[in-house]
């Protein structure tokens, strides 16, 4: 009877101890998902600063150059909203750290100096006298913080910083705070790439094309130089016919018979073409598209590829809505990727406006100190509506911008800050 007692006993025992063990791996789970909601959520609010700051990073270079009282009064307005909003996601963090105090610091300011300008100009009042300084300082010291936040960033993203850390004061915070990644905003990978491609959001071209059958579809995917198979009819706002081979895919349109999309998975081998062989070759797979006469605006240099972005031109104008890339492969100059979206979305025939002053009317209203480089007319597009205007590239206080003016009556349309980076350029 001792001996059953006694099982009895250990048996009830062993089950409360590992009753009790489950129990705390349980709580300790739940506490360390709990533990990981919040730090995710301290990271969210970390992404959703570093990304106001480098946009009001943006717009602080633009109210540099801008001259147009209209222009800088959004300009203004922006700012101050991203700079509140900012602040506001700095206030979730965890404030022990020194970065996070001065940053806020510097936000709140900069807000309540836009919106007492803002105000201002209400009612009735001209910029402050050291407007263009005040701006400068900010810009300058915007650009200080974006880069202490891109050198720690790193760190976040490897979790060699923890948020939850800091707010318990376990980690070294002499340094500003960081971010988790570059991907926290999407610039444009190419200049004129998302500024002047309204079309990348519309899926309903503006031109009605006659619609093309399969065998002539299969002829002009030949006549590009493909060795491709038909797969099958993609359908939807834009039907698309889907070819194939081993180490291709490609679209064609169904109306208008068009290339899409075309995009290769081989893998590219050491370049041994220069760049201008390489353009020369995407030059001579651009005549094969049918698209008119187009010119190619910018490209992007990587290791082993280039790609080049055209527009089509129109009397001497250059059509940015229109914009398609070709990517070629510097082993041996083969297309390995296409994309034209916001040309088949975009294109269609154009009356273009009379210009009513000249180039250097609209010069003059550049901002004194604005160093001309290159100029043209171009057509733009802005919240879907396409605006003929002067492009001037240059530089200003060391920076370099592209600035949009009206063809038609001078007045500021839009700018840019051109950022250099390893493959080549991209706007802001």
């Amino acid at each position: 009877m001792r001996k059953f007692l006694y099982y009895i006993i250990t048996g009830v025992l062993t089950l409360t101890i590992l009753a009790l063990s489950v129990v705390t791996i349980f709580k300790s789970n739940e506490l360390s998902e709990v533990k990981l909601k919040y730090e995710n959520s301290l990271i969210s609010s970390t992404q959703e600063a570093i990304s106001s700051m480098r946009t009001i990073e943006s717009d602080l270079s633009k109210l540099m150059i801008s001259v147009d009282e209209k222009v800088i009064n959004q300009l203004l307005s922006v700012v101050a909203l991203k700079s509140a909003s900012c602040g506001q996601e700095l206030s979730r963090l965890p404030i022990v750290a020194t970065g996070v105090q001065n940053t806020l610091k510097f936000t709140n300011q900069l807000s309540s100096y836009c919106t007492t300008v803002i105000k201002n100009y209400s009612e009735g009042f001209k910029l402050p006298d050291n407007f263009d300084k005040q701006i400068q300082e900010f810009f300058d010291t915007c650009k200080q913080v974006n880069a202490e936040l891109n050198m720690v960033e790193a760190d976040i993203l490897s979790r060699k910083i923890s948020l939850l850390n800091v707010n318990d004061g376990k980690t070294e915070t002499s340094g500003m705070f960081g971010s988790i990644g570059e991907n926290l905003i999407e610039y444009p990978s190419v200049i004129f790439d998302g500024p002047f491609s309204d079309g990348q959001e519309r899926n309903t071209p503006k031109q009605d094309r006659n619609e093309v059958t399969v065998e002539q579809a299969q002829e002009y995917v030949k006549k590009l130089g493909f060795d491709c198979s038909f797969k099958n009819e993609i359908t939807g706002e834009q039907p698309l016919y889907l070819f194939e081979s081993d180490a291709l895919t490609l679209q064609v349109t169904k109306k208008g018979g068009l290339l899409y999309l075309a995009l290769s998975d081989r893998e590219i081998s050491d370049a041994v073409l220069t760049n201008e062989q390489a353009e020369q070759k995407a030059n001579e797979f651009v005549k094969k598209l049918g698209f008119g006469k187009v010119k190619n605006v910018w490209q992007e240099y990587y290791g082993n590829f280039i790609v080049f972005n055209f527009v089509p031109v129109v009397d001497d104008v250059v059509i940015y809505p229109d914009i398609f890339k070709v990517k070629i492969a510097l082993d041996d100059g083969s297309v390995v990727a296409f994309e034209g979206k916001s040309y088949i979305m975009n294109n269609h025939n154009r009356t273009i406006d009379e210009i009513k002053i000249t180039k250097q009317q609209a010069q003059k209203n550049l901002k004194e100190g604005f160093m001309v480089e290159t100029s043209r007319v171009a057509l733009i597009s802005i919240n879907e509506k396409e605006q003929l205007c002067y492009e001037f590239f240059g530089k200003y206080n060391d920076l370099d911008f592209a600035v949009y003016f009206s063809a038609i009556d001078g007045k500021e349309k839009t700018s840019f800050r051109i950022l250099s980076t390893e493959t080549g350029k991209m706007a802001v």
